[in-house]
C-alpha cells in the first residue's frame, strides 16, 4: 500500500541519516550537530514571531495575526484606509492543543513540567489519553519527558489527535 511504502521510505531515510551523522530533530528535519533551522525552530518552540508585508503572519504567544494578502488592500491599510490584519484570539485549549501539536514533532518532546505549569487543567487529560499510546508503543517516556517511538513518528497525525482536547 501507499502507506507502507511512504513507511519504508521514511525507514530508509532516518538510517541514512543517522549513518552520516544527521540528527533527527523534528519528524521532517536532519541537522547536523549544532546546525538546526533556527527559523522553523522558534514555531516548534512556541516563540514570538513578526510577520511583515502582505499575507504575513504573527504570534505574539498568546494571539496569532495575519495580513490580507491582496498588495492594495495592505497598502490601503497600513495608511489607515482599511483593515489590514485579522487576529485569532488563542483559547487554553488552542495553546495547549498546539503545544501538543509542534513539540510531538521534535526530539525534545512534550514535558510534563510543561503542561503542569502553563496547562494545568489538561494534566489529567494528558495522562489518560497518554497511556493507550505508551501500552502501544508509539510514545515513550523517560522521567517526565513524552516523545514519539519510530513507529509512533510515521503516526504523528493520529497521536496528537488523540492526546487533544476540544
Amino acid at each position: 500500500t501507499d502507506d507502507d511504502t511512504f513507511k519504508h521510505h521514511f525507514d530508509i531515510i532516518k538510517s541514512f541519516a543517522r549513518k552520516n551523522g544527521y540528527e533527527h530533530y523534528e519528524i521532517s528535519n536532519f541537522s547536523k550537530t549544532g546546525k538546526r533551522a533556527i527559523h522553523n525552530s522558534s514555531y516548534w518552540n512556541g516563540e514570538p514571531y513578526l510577520g511583515i508585508g502582505p499575507a504575513a503572519h504573527s504570534f505574539n504567544g498568546e494571539n496569532r495575526f495575519w495580513n490580507v494578502a491582496n498588495l492594495h488592500s495592505y497598502i490601503k491599510g497600513i495608511n489607515g484606509q482599511g483593515d489590514y490584519m485579522d487576529k485569532e484570539v488563542l483559547s487554553d485549549a488552542d495553546k495547549y492543543n498546539e503545544y501538543l501539536l509542534t513539540k510531538l514533532r521534535t526530539i525534545e518532546g512534550v514535558e510534563l513540567e510543561v503542561i503542569e505549569t502553563r496547562f494545568p487543567q489538561y494534566l489529567n487529560y494528558f495522562h489518560s489519553q497518554s497511556k493507550s499510546l505508551l501500552k502501544k508503543q508509539w510514545l515513550s517516556r523517560d522521567k517526565d519527558t513524552f516523545v514519539l517511538t519510530d513507529e509512533g513518528q510515521f503516526l504523528c497525525d493520529h497521536i496528537t489527535a488523540e492526546l487533544m482536547t476540544d
